[in-house]
């Protein structure tokens, strides 16, 4: 497991590595927002402050969609061709 740390003139964002996996997420100016990471194959669930997000993924294994705990959708994912 490592640490990896980004810093911005505003905000520092920590993330929490186990191997190649980013597992949590965690911002100076924002310190009670939490990202927890959840990956099987490739990632499973995402829970933002609490709330939990599922990726839904095509035949490439592209997340496409991202749903919540209901299975509404909350964001859409959108790949070009490639050429």
């Amino acid at each position: 497991m490592g640490v990896y740390i980004i810093i911005d003139t505003e905000e520092k964002t920590n993330y929490t590595y186990e191997y190649d996996q980013v597992i949590f997420e965690t911002s100076t100016k924002n310190p009670e927002n939490q990202v927890w990471n959840v990956y099987g194959i490739n990632l499973i669930s995402r829970e933002v402050n609490g709330e939990m997000f599922y990726c839904l993924y095509n035949g490439h294994a592209d997340i496409t969609r991202m749903v919540n705990e209901k299975g509404e959708l909350v964001e859409k994912y959108y790949y070009d061709e490639l050429m």
